[in-house]
């Protein structure tokens, strides 16, 4: 199974002037502790979207893959600064398309590998898409700036950063069929590149599950403040 990394964006919101997947945590770049991550869940097969700076992330691939132990393909995501994450999936369909189903991560999400386990067994039946949805999030995580998921039974009924009720959050990782480029497509026509546009049309369509997770230790490094979070809930034998 191949896992689509994206890793397009630039640092500026945690004030670096550097691709944001080689800003370093705990000395090591944000993109090796997702990989490290998610080769010991025993996936090694990743395609990685780049855009700011793209080369540098790729040069730190190639030098770093027999260590980690990953094979990677990249995709390129030429209007990084004008789109958003649901683009950078776009943009890799011709690398997964023949994929049966295949998982989507933030480089800068630290994630336990339970996670990419747990999405990775999901065989998605009747659903096109399946977000990993924390029921219980821990103090840490800012839940005014996460996007929110409404849930009946396994379905996703509503998706987004307003909802006012809401069963859990959305922890940025997801397993996806071909199927789902639809959505993306149909986000694109509209000029609306957000993922969460396209599980909201998922969802319309019946067609978004959320799988459940609880007690997980996960962030979301975007901020300053996320990092400070980070380094707080974090211990360096953890990294």
């Amino acid at each position: 199974m191949k896992v689509l990394i994206l890793a397009a964006g630039d640092g500026t919101r945690l004030g670096r002037r550097e691709p944001k997947p080689l800003v370093e945590f705990l000395g090591k770049p944000l993109i090796e502790i997702a990989l490290t991550r998610i080769v010991r869940a025993g996936l090694k097969h990743v395609v990685v979207t780049v855009g700011f700076e793209g080369q540098k992330i790729e040069d730190w691939l190639k030098n770093n893959q027999r260590r980690i132990g990953f094979h990677f393909e990249i995709a390129v995501n030429e209007n990084w600064a004008d789109t958003e994450n649901g683009y950078s999936v776009l943009v890799a369909k011709k690398l997964l398309e023949n994929e049966e189903r295949f998982l989507i991560v933030m480089c800068d999400h630290i994630l336990d590998p339970i996670v990419f386990n747990k999405l990775a067994g999901d065989r998605l039946e009747g659903f096109d898409i399946g977000l990993a949805v924390d029921i219980a999030p821990g103090e840490w995580i800012d839940i005014k700036e996460a996007s929110k998921t409404k849930l009946e039974g396994d379905y996703i009924v509503a998706h987004g950063k307003d909802l006012s009720e809401f069963d859990g959050v959305d922890m940025g990782a997801f397993v996806a069929k071909p199927s789902f480029f639809k959505y993306l497509e149909r986000c694109a026509e509209m000029g609306d590149t957000r993922m969460d546009t396209a599980m909201h049309l998922a969802a319309q369509d019946r067609k978004a599950k959320g799988i459940r997770f609880r007690g997980i230790k996960w962030i979301d490094i975007d901020t300053p403040e996320d990092f400070q979070k980070a380094l707080n809930i974090f211990r360096p034998d953890e990294i």
